[in-house]
Parts: C-alpha cells; sequence; structure tokens
C-alpha cells in the first residue's frame, strides 16, 4: 500500500473537480500492483490523518455524491473500485 495524507487526497479530489482526467493520471502513477492481491473495494475517509491507497494499473474516476467512487480497469475480469467519502 501507498499512504497518503488527507490533505493529499483532499487535493487530488479538489482537483478532480476541474478535470477527471488529471485525477485519473495522479493516482495511475501512484499505484500499480495491489489490484493482483484481490483487492476489490477500498473505502478512504478523508477525516482520517491518512488514507491507503492501493496500487493499481488504470482507474476510471466517477464523481458521485458525498464523494467519489474510482472504477479500476484491470487486465483481469474482476472489478475493483475505491470510493473516496468526505
Amino acid at each position: 500500500m501507498t499512504f497518503i495524507t488527507a490533505a493529499e487526497a483532499s487535493e487530488i479530489a479538489t482537483k478532480a473537480k476541474s478535470s477527471e482526467q488529471e485525477i485519473i493520471d495522479i493516482l495511475s502513477k501512484a499505484v500499480q500492483d495491489n489490484a493482483k492481491q484481490g483487492i476489490r473495494r477500498t473505502t478512504w475517509s478523508l477525516s482520517r490523518s491518512k488514507v491507503e491507497l492501493p496500487t493499481l494499473e488504470r482507474v476510471k474516476a466517477k464523481f458521485v455524491e458525498g464523494g467519489y467512487s474510482f472504477q479500476i480497469l484491470s487486465n483481469s475480469p474482476e472489478t475493483y473500485t475505491v470510493d473516496i467519502k468526505f
């Protein structure tokens, strides 16, 4: 796992409001391998001092009420999702 602070996650989320591609690029650079370990859904809470960032191959951001949902696009048929809640 790669750890980022809540402030960093908040900054990423803020950037996502104006540029979906930017947040996808940021997350894609920060992540690589853990989806292969069977992580299917992880929830980040921005109220925590640190949030876990699972490693992913590619992600697609979906902005939902109360936060953001990132769908992980892997080479396997499984779907992985990361949710950020405010």
